[in-house]
This record gives C-alpha cells, sequence and structure tokens, in this order.
C-alpha cells in the first residue's frame, strides 16, 4: 500500500493514475493516513491533488484536509480542491424562499479568499461551484469573481453561474466601486443581475415574489444612510470653486454615457442645462442619490418577454401598440416588438447608477459641478 501511496507522486501521469486506481480498488482504509501525509508534503502538485481524491474515494477525506489544500502552492492542487469541497458544503435549493441559513467554517472561509487567487483557472472553478453550494459571504465573493473576470469571456460566464441568489448583494457589492459601477462592463454586469432577479421572481408566488423584490431594490427605490453620509461627505465641494475644463474631463468619464453638456455626451438622460436652476446643492444630491427623486420618463422598468424566461432592463424611449423601444443602462437601444411582451413592471430606479462618486476627491467634485452649472 505505501508503495502506491508513493507511486501518486510519480512525475508520469500513467504511474499516477494506475497507482490511484488500484487503490480505489483495494479500498485498504489502512492508506489513508499515508494518502493525507501525501497530500500536504508530496513534492509535486499533481501528487499532492491525487491524494486527496483518493482520500475521498476512502471516505476518509476530511474538510480540514481540504483548507490545508485551497491554500496550497500549487493552482492545480486548489482548484481541484474547490471541486472536492462540494461535497462538504449545504447544496443550493430551487427557488426564492426557502434557502436556509448556512453556517461559517474554515472551509468556507478557504473558498471566500480564493475569489481573489492570482490564478484564473482558480477563480472559474470557483464560480461554478458556487453556483451550486452555500457559503457564507459569498455574494461579496461573488462581486469580486466578476470584476476579477472583465477581460474574459470565459471567466464571465462562470462567475454569472454563481450569481444564483443574493442578487441584491452583490449588487450592492459590485456598485461599491464607483468606478467599476460607472465602468460599461460594470453597468453590464448590474444589469444582468437585475435581469437574472427580475427572472426569478417572475416565477414565484406574489407572497415570496413581493419578499424578494423588496430584497433586491429596497436599497435603491429611496434614500438611504449610505447615500446620506456620502452627500456629507462632499457637501465641502459646495464651498469651492471649481475648474470648469477639469469638470468637463470628469464629466467625460462619469457621467457622457447618458449625459449630454455642450459636446460632450449622448442626450438620454434629463437635460442637464434645464437643471441648473435648482442649484449646486440641488445638484450634488442628484449627483449621489439618483433614485431620491426620478421623473417617470427615467425610470428604470423590466419587460418580461412572452417566451421562456426572457427579461430585459431599461428605460422606456417609446412604446405604442406594435412595440416598446428600451435604452438599456449601457446606453444602448433595443425594440421588442409588443406581441413578444408578457408584462412591463417598473424597478421605481433611475437609469443612472447610485455611486458615481466613488474615487472622486472633494475637488474633482467641485470641479464636475463647475462644469454642469456653467459649462456649455
Amino acid at each position: 500500500v505505501l508503495e502506491l501511496v508513493e507511486t501518486l507522486d510519480h512525475p508520469n501521469g500513467w504511474h499516477r493514475s494506475t497507482a490511484a486506481r488500484l487503490l480505489y480498488e483495494r479500498q485498504n482504509q489502512t492508506a489513508a493516513e499515508s494518502l493525507r501525509r501525501l497530500a500536504r508534503r508530496g513534492k509535486t502538485g499533481p501528487g499532492r491533488m491525487v491524494a486527496n481524491y483518493s482520500l475521498a474515494a476512502l471516505g476518509a477525506l476530511k474538510s480540514n484536509d481540504l483548507v490545508l489544500a485551497l491554500a496550497d502552492e500549487s493552482p492545480v492542487v486548489r482548484a481541484h480542491a474547490i471541486r472536492l469541497a462540494e461535497d462538504f458544503l449545504p447544496k443550493l435549493k430551487p427557488g426564492v424562499a426557502g434557502q436556509e441559513a448556512v453556517f461559517d467554517s474554515p472551509l468556507a472561509a478557504g473558498l471566500r479568499r480564493l475569489a481573489d487567487d492570482p490564478d484564473a483557472w482558480v477563480r472559474y472553478q470557483l464560480g461554478w461551484t458556487l453556483g451550486g453550494v452555500r457559503i457564507p459571504g459569498e455574494a461579496v465573493a461573488v462581486a469580486k469573481l466578476l470584476q476579477h473576470g472583465t477581460g474574459d469571456r470565459w471567466q464571465q460566464v462562470a462567475a454569472l453561474n454563481a450569481a444564483t441568489v443574493n442578487h441584491a448583494e452583490i449588487i450592492e457589492s459590485l456598485t461599491a466601486d464607483g468606478v467599476f459601477a460607472a465602468s460599461k462592463i460594470g453597468i453590464e454586469f448590474v444589469t444582468r443581475l437585475e435581469t437574472m432577479a427580475a427572472g426569478r421572481l417572475a416565477k414565484v408566488s406574489s407572497s415570496s415574489a413581493g419578499e424578494y423584490h423588496a430584497q433586491v431594490f429596497k436599497p435603491k427605490t429611496k434614500a438611504n444612510p449610505d447615500r446620506a453620509r456620502a452627500i456629507e461627505q462632499f457637501r465641502p465641494a459646495l464651498a469651492k470653486r471649481g475648474s470648469v475644463a477639469a469638470g468637463k474631463a470628469v464629466f467625460e468619464l462619469r457621467c457622457a454615457v447618458c449625459h449630454e453638456l455642450g459636446d460632450v455626451g449622448r442626450a438620454i438622460g434629463p437635460d442637464l442645462k434645464s437643471t441648473r436652476a435648482n442649484g449646486a446643492e440641488k445638484m450634488l444630491v442628484s449627483l449621489i442619490d439618483p433614485n431620491r427623486e426620478v421623473a417617470p420618463q427615467y425610470l428604470l422598468f423590466t419587460v418580461h418577454l412572452a417566451k421562456g424566461d426572457g427579461v430585459l432592463v431599461g428605460m422606456i424611449a417609446n412604446e405604442n401598440a406594435s412595440v416598446v423601444e428600451l435604452i438599456q443602462p449601457d446606453g444602448s437601444e433595443r425594440s421588442v416588438r409588443r406581441a413578444d411582451v408578457r408584462s412591463i413592471e417598473s424597478t421605481g430606479l433611475s437609469l443612472m447608477p447610485a455611486g458615481l462618486e466613488a474615487g472622486l476627491s472633494t475637488g474633482q467634485m467641485a470641479d464636475l459641478l463647475a462644469w454642469l452649472l456653467e459649462g456649455h
């Protein structure tokens, strides 16, 4: 038995797989401790990985073994430890309601840490695993996977697979980074998550749907303490004399996707020149807490399609008996035949996301206000 265990650390894959097969066939429980030593101190990553699988095949793998494997120096070991961890965690149950509480553990903590793993394969596997299990703090981990996956389509697919529940918490984590939330990919992710949430909402009973709708959208339907604190943080900008030229540059980066002023931007949101009469303080509040007051024509709607579970999210630019025209959060336009629409519901949200002030200094906010109030 000891010779077979030692062969698992052989540099040749055929030797490793043959030894693993023989250990499985013999089911000799005395091999467990030798396998555990190899899993922790083996010379090769593949050897340590196969040792963990062999422990699992004997029914001797423990959660503490996986805690160590999740921190292994080899990404091969870490990625496969994630897969093996699935049998030690609560499985995700279908439906919105009935997701029982889960308790934290060193294993769950180890999985959460891997959301920032430098190896893309490890993060990819974590996305697929989190799509089917429950761990505390999974929403923050999923948000990190989404942010790390902006340049890789397959990373994005895996991360979105993990976003099966807790949409509100994931959205909150993503929008906490205002720069990311204002980026094109950030807007796409938040829109996709809101679409997924709306699709799940359509599948449940009216009582459960009401509860879930409140969970997903409550943070953004009215003024909240977080936005109030942000407003107070930037209130000193009202007393500063900002630079119009510098403010134009901030506007181009943060606002031009949906607003037009002078020769900059797109005229999707409100006419900013017409809002100048409201003054700098009102402008500041609108920038930081766009959902406090939303004109009906700038509300975000969910459009449920008649076939399947398809849902679109956007501002209604035009609708008649034949067609519904949407402007989506990334500024793109989409037309849907009225015959293909099952229902349309208001989210109560503004097309403009909260958190665009994140990363700005008080001086930069003063510059932005100067451009908004004086630029042309």
